[in-house]
């Protein structure tokens, strides 16, 4: 009789490269953990209620979210002024994780 098999290596996603703006290129995991993603969410959700009313908040946990984000290349050190020098600019910030969010879904 034939053994049953559940193959989920089909399911492994393909590293993500993060460039930045100053041409810097920065390799996490496509699969990353669940917490992340339900953080990624969570903050996505909360950034839509604070840019209509706290935008400083709302840029620095962009900034907060990007130094998690790029600190997963686990080749390289990062910091807050890593991201402050690469990332610093809130649309950017905004499409990393917006377009993180859609990696993920993928």
């Amino acid at each position: 009789m034939a053994n049953r098999k559940i193959d989920l290596s089909g399911l492994k996603k393909d590293d993500i490269e993060i460039v930045s703006l100053t041409g810097h290129t920065y390799t996490i995991p496509g699969n990353f953990s669940s917490e992340l993603f339900i953080e990624l969410y969570k903050t996505y959700d909360e950034l839509k209620a604070l840019k209509n009313t706290d935008i400083e908040r709302a840029f620095a946990m962009l900034k907060e979210w990007a130094l998690a984000i790029i600190s997963m290349d686990k080749s390289q050190q990062v910091s807050m002024e890593t991201v402050e020098r690469e990332f610093n600019d809130f649309k950017v910030l905004e499409m990393l994780l917006t377009n993180l969010l859609k990696m993920a879904n993928d």
